[in-house]
């Protein structure tokens, strides 16, 4: 069905209009469009963003300062290339682990695609819905060779048999048609070759190269060979995936569901729990977006009680993923096109806004936008002189709050808790012990809030300051954008200037028990302690025999809070944290906002060269400004095609 939404040039803008009024019109009745129309619209939509990109002026007045514009066409070849792929659930994994037979159970129950070890898939077999049963065969080009309609599943089986196992160069896809109410939509389930031994090396290349379609992976491990998780194997997979991320726009890692087929293998339940905790660390180290939910143990073999309720919850969380899937290329590259369009306008109507503007009038604005610039400049400075001042708030604040904690009675009673078996010469080690763990569990949740506390105490109305100087000078040049979109965000951007720096201090504190020696969130605590355990030892010693137990464990809890005093806390606090802390606020300062000060400054020393340039390009600018909205409207046309 022809549904004229397309728009490559002006003359056809009437034309535009005419059918979106069609389809946005308060009619009762409604058009609804086959996936494959819907996706021919935004094809042609595509083309033309593609080249209108091209052209001359985008290139001129646009490509070189609007966000990603340097890479507009690429993306959007990408995104086209992706548009014409089908909408896949690809089923991966190793020869023999059970794809195809995991897939007759998703699709009826009885068998359609080939089992056997010796009759694997060598073909790419594509599964979708449909009122009719059919087989067609494909080439490497997805052109046609063969199609076949039957009358029934039974008659589509044996031929589907047979065009798996094909030795025949020439067939590449084997495409299934049949009626599968949890597939109605666009979306696909695929049957890949598996991947194996060397001899079989051309099929598994055959499953890599098909990988870049997928929209989403059901990854199928053999529990029974080697635990699932080969490096020649599910990781040489894996690693593919993750190579192939940046031309593969629609896919979302967290959809991938992993199955352990063959689970009941395992017959001792607790040799099951052991290998399923083991396998969980290790996908997270191969998959790091991994959602736990969608790791399934399986036996696709069995189908008693038990099992069929382990293959009831895999298909749940397939149909899930199947739900989320459908239509979703169509979905993301329109978002894409509406995000690129305006973007274009926003760089177009900024230029156009100037080019109108009197020179006076535009010079006035942005004399005026860059003297409240060198305000903000101003402020910075002022709030990196005030650097030792934060630092010495933080450390005297968290070393109060610490001393208290550890002079707490509830402090105390968790640190002598269950100690009434101890010897006394091991009562020393074992409380110097429970106030190190205790320390590091104060300082994990604590000291992050504390700093941050501490910070926006100095800096809090600065930077809000900051803020809204940052909006009134964009509200005045649209177009020239600003991170801060909201107060909130300074505090992300400071966040986010802290773990992509490495040693600042949200960084260093947060993580830092995994970082080694160097930073330890016991260091402020522990070595005070090891100081008061010389001492303590030393006290034990001459403590009088007769005394009892309880006198010698309060003494020994006594003398080694005493020795970690405020000052004590402060001294370790600065040694470890003062120079991270320095950093890290300097990082920031002198960071994104000294950075995006910069930007805004040099683009309007740009403006101000270039005013009788935009007033000239003033007719060339309001040409790229129609063909912009014209493709915005064909945009909005299509978005509104009910699939």
């Amino acid at each position: 069905m022809a549904t004229g939404c397309g728009v490559t040039s002006n003359s056809t803008t009437e034309n535009s209009r005419e059918i979106s009024d069609d389809v946005n019109s308060g009619s009762d009745f409604v058009d609804v469009f086959s996936y494959n129309e819907v996706r021919e619209e935004v094809l042609k939509l595509l083309n033309s963003s593609i080249e209108f990109a091209k052209s001359h002026d985008f290139i001129s007045l646009i490509k070189g300062e609007g966000c990603n514009m340097h890479v507009a066409t690429e993306q959007l070849r990408t995104r086209k290339k992706d548009l014409m792929t089908e909408c896949a659930v690809v089923i991966a994994g190793e020869t023999g682990a059970g794809k195809s037979t995991i897939i007759n159970r998703i699709i009826g129950g009885r068998q359609l695609l080939p089992t056997k070890v010796t009759s694997c898939t060598r073909k790419i077999c594509r599964i979708g819905h449909s009122n009719i049963y059919s087989l067609s065969t494909k080439d490497c080009n997805d052109k046609e060779l063969e199609t076949t309609v039957f009358r029934d599943r039974e008659e589509l089986t044996k031929t589907v048999m047979g065009a798996a196992k094909a030795v025949s160069p020439d067939i590449v896809y084997v495409d299934i048609e049949m009626p599968l109410p949890m597939l109605q939509g666009n979306v696909i389930i695929v049957d890949t070759p598996g991947i194996g031994d060397k001899e079989q090396e051309v099929v598994a290349q055959m499953m890599l190269d098909y990988l870049h379609k997928a929209l989403a992976i059901v990854f199928v491990l053999n529990v029974a060979n080697a635990g699932g998780i080969q490096q020649d194997r599910l990781t040489r997979i894996i690693k593919h995936i993750r190579k192939s991320l940046t031309t593969m726009p629609c896919f979302c890692p967290k959809d991938a569901i992993f199955v352990l087929n063959k689970f009941d293998m395992i017959h001792n339940e607790e040799d099951r729990k052991e290998f399923l905790d083991m396998t969980k660390e290790n996908l997270h180290k191969l998959w790091e977006e991994i959602d736990e939910n969608n790791i399934k143990t399986l036996a696709a073999v069995l189908e008693d009680d038990n099992h069929a309720m382990m293959f009831g919850d895999f298909k749940n969380a397939l149909q899930d993923v199947i739900n989320k899937n459908e239509n979703k290329r169509i979905k993301i590259h329109l978002d894409y096109l509406e995000k690129h369009l305006k973007e274009c306008n926003r760089v177009v109507s900024t230029k156009l806004r100037f080019a109108r503007q009197t020179t006076t009038e535009s010079q006035t604005n942005l004399y005026q936008a860059r003297k409240e610039l060198v305000e903000l400049e101003d402020i910075l400075k002022e709030a990196k002189s005030d650097l030792q001042q934060t630092i010495d708030n933080f450390m005297w604040t968290a070393a109060d709050r610490l001393y208290k904690f550890m002079h707490t009675e509830q402090f105390k009673r968790e640190i002598l808790l269950d100690t009434d078996e101890i010897t006394r010469l091991r009562i020393g080690n074992e409380l110097k012990s429970r106030i190190e763990e205790k320390i590091t569990i104060w300082h994990r949740e604590n000291i992050e809030k504390i700093f941050m506390e501490t910070f926006f105490d100095i800096h809090g109305e600065r930077f809000q300051k900051i803020h809204e100087k940052l909006h009134v000078i964009k509200n005045n040049m649209q177009g020239i954008k600003t991170p801060f979109t909201d107060y909130p965000r300074i505090a992300a951007a400071l966040a986010s200037s802290i773990c992509s720096s490495g040693t600042g201090l949200l960084g260093s504190l947060v993580v830092s028990n995994y970082l080694g020696s160097r930073y330890t969130y016991v260091a402020v605590g522990v070595a005070a302690a090891g100081i008061a355990y010389g001492l303590l030892f030393a006290g034990l010693v001459a403590f009088d025999v007769p005394d009892d137990f309880d006198t010698i464990r309060n003494r020994a809890f006594k003398r080694i809070t005493n020795t970690l005093s405020k000052e004590e806390i402060r001294k370790r606090m600065r040694a470890i944290y003062e120079n991270d802390i320095k950093t890290i606020i300097k990082t920031f300062m002198d960071g994104e906002i000294k950075e995006e000060i910069h930007n805004l400054k040099e683009n309007i020393e740009t403006m101000l060269n270039h005013l009788d340039d935009y007033r000239k390009e003033a007719a060339v600018l309001l040409s790229l400004q129609n063909d912009i909205s014209d493709l915005m409207k064909t945009l909005s046309c299509v978005a509104s095609m009910e699939i």
